[in-house]
């Protein structure tokens, strides 16, 4: 069984993502939106972990609002067996855009930093050991995904991409603003990164 996690800012954008699922051919998953109305912060890190503690499915996939997947896109992550050691993350095209992961090799290593999971997946039980997501994350903008796969790659989990499973959007601050990117946490993660290597090497 597959899990869904939908994290969003836009509720606008969830209806793109709801007829996508609608048209999956395959059946046995669990879709867990949750929505973050902007204010001063966010807590979308917060919801994705509540969404953790609720998901059923063995394999998480994430996928982002005004995100649009083949009919396909579900099984063939399904059918890709994935285990616990193994995270991918997957290619998108917004407004006609290819991603750098179009142009990745199936299956090639990536480092842990390109971990993206506007569309991506993981094996639910790595990503529960390492407590999900961060949540002084939420104090600002982006890094939580490089934050809790630089854990997982502390416990041997190993990243790739698989190009042939395609993601089509658009471009998500077109429609909204984004209301955090003033306030970067990169900062936080410098400081974090150092306390993760020091848990690690005692």
């Amino acid at each position: 069984m597959i899990t869904v996690i939908t994290p969003s800012i836009r509720p606008d954008g969830l209806k793109m993502t709801f007829e996508a699922l609608q048209k999956q051919t395959y059946k046995d998953f669990q879709w867990l939106p949750r929505l973050s109305v902007p204010r001063e912060t966010s807590d979308l890190c917060f919801q994705m972990n509540q969404a953790l503690l609720e998901a059923q499915g063995d394999v998480i996939v994430f996928l982002q609002d005004y995100i649009d997947i083949e009919p396909t896109a579900l099984q063939e992550i399904y059918d890709m067996g994935i285990k616990s050691g193994e995270a991918w993350t997957f290619p998108m095209v917004k407004e006609g855009q290819k991603d750098w992961r179009c142009f990745t090799d199936k299956g090639k290593e990536l480092k842990y930093d390109q971990w993206e999971i506007d569309f991506g997946a993981c094996a639910r039980e790595d990503l529960r050991s390492v407590d999900g997501f961060f949540e002084r994350y939420d104090e600002g903008f982006g890094w939580e995904n490089v934050d809790s796969a630089y854990m997982m790659s502390k416990e041997g989990v190993k990243f790739y991409c698989n190009p042939e499973i395609v993601g089509r959007g658009v471009d998500h601050d077109a429609q909204i603003e984004h209301p955090y990117k003033k306030t970067p946490n990169r900062a936080l993660w410098e400081t974090r990164k150092g306390v993760i290597d020091l848990m690690h090497d005692v």
